[in-house]
């Protein structure tokens, strides 16, 4: 069997590649060359390959391939296949053929698995992903001949259930799963979430209980550059806070006076306000307060969203005269300034339903996330 481990989610949003960093963390101080793959992608990024040529990989696999350095890894062979709009059917018309996805799936793992001394697969979601064309992560991790890892959140029911739904597809395709992963499981409820799991794993031969992740509020921050995409908009003040991270989210929807007894409570040091655009008042009063702190010497690492903004069809900011004084303000207090055309109810509802997630872009993040669950891993258990 090939020294590698194929991890897997019972669902999305889990915290799979989260899970993932730490795994290939650990790895490396134990191995030499730890290669990674993620045999199906969706969501993809252009990279350039070592002939410089310009290709598309997994978005994934630019993470790992830079935060880790896995210069060992060819990028092409790290995400063999990816599925963008239309490729589903594509296959079902016969256009894709089964076994060239076979083909480059298993030689790209070859490859890999040849310059390294141990490897770790990623598989896209639960395992029943990607079965509308026939690669779903247990028919890949048959296909490659190893063990899985199946990442899911805490909870002894719902999740036992879930793993269980997996367990199935598994054992259909004769994939061995070798352990379970609980992630961001609560602090005061760690021992027995433990306790309970490892009785419910024990029915399952040769399936241990690998690590327990406890929750983490700074990884499931996101941070400005998050917000960038999801708005699909670029800040326009604070660029080199881009990466900042925030506590919270606050609607500016408040007297004057409330506001500005707000921005003096050590709580909102790290708050993200989010206002209308046409609120210059409070926008102003904002700026000064940053200003302020600065001068003080105090660190202020807050943020601002407006919604409401208008943009001509180039992009650009059509600013009223009157707005000329506000922009000027928040250029001088220089922190991190997004101006959005959604509406701050809109907006407010965007954000509460968005999920960030590690990319290549945030290293700080990635690095945080590799501190935290490597400690909390059982690295015997996973090689045995």
């Amino acid at each position: 069997m090939p020294r590698a481990l194929f991890v897997a989610a019972t669902k999305q949003h889990i915290g799979k590649t989260t899970t993932a960093v730490g795994i290939v963390a650990g790895l490396k101080e134990r191995f030499k060359n730890v290669g990674y793959i993620k045999p199906v992608g969706q969501q993809h990024v252009a990279v350039e390959s070592k002939d410089g040529v310009q290709i598309r990989v997994d978005k994934d696999v630019r993470l790992f391939k830079e935060f880790f350095d896995l210069t060992h890894c060819d990028y092409g062979d790290m995400s063999p296949l990816i599925i963008p709009s239309g490729y589903t059917k594509q296959f079902l018309d016969g256009e894709v053929k089964k076994g060239q996805q076979i083909e480059s799936i298993v030689q790209a793992f070859q490859r890999v698995e040849a310059v390294s001394d141990f490897v770790v697969i990623e598989g896209t979601g639960h395992c029943g992903v990607g079965g509308i064309v026939e690669m779903d992560n247990a028919r890949v991790a048959a296909l490659l001949g190893v063990d899985m890892v199946l990442v899911c959140n805490a909870g002894i029911g719902s999740s036992f259930d879930e793993l269980e739904l997996n367990r199935l597809l598994c054992e259909k395709h004769g994939v061995n799963i070798k352990g379970v992963i609980l992630n961001r499981v609560q602090e005061d409820k760690m021992e027995e979430t433990k306790r309970y799991f490892e009785k419910a794993l024990s029915r399952w031969k040769g399936c241990q209980l690998i690590g327990c992740i406890p929750y983490n509020s700074y990884l499931h921050a996101p941070a400005m550059i998050d917000y960038e995409k999801l708005f699909r908009r670029k800040i326009c003040a604070g660029q080199k806070d881009r990466m900042r991270h925030f506590d919270k989210r606050m609607l500016m929807a408040t007297s004057m006076s409330r506001f500005v007894n707000l921005l003096q409570m050590e709580e909102h040091r790290n708050t993200l306000w989010v206002t209308d655009d046409s609120r210059t008042d409070l926008v102003m009063a904002l700026a000064e307060h940053v200003l302020a702190c600065k001068a003080a010497g105090k660190d202020w690492e807050g943020g601002l969203i407006l919604g409401g903004s208008e943009f001509d069809d180039d992009g650009a900011e059509p600013l009223p005269a009157v707005y000329t004084d506000v922009k000027r303000a928040l250029m001088k207090a220089d922190f991190p300034v997004l101006r959005i055309t959604h509406d701050v109810t809109e907006a407010m509802k965007m954000m509460n339903h968005y999920t960030a997630k590690l990319s290549a872009d945030d290293q700080r993040r990635t690095s945080a996330a590799a501190d935290h669950t490597k400690p909390m891993l059982d690295f015997e258990k996973l090689l045995a």
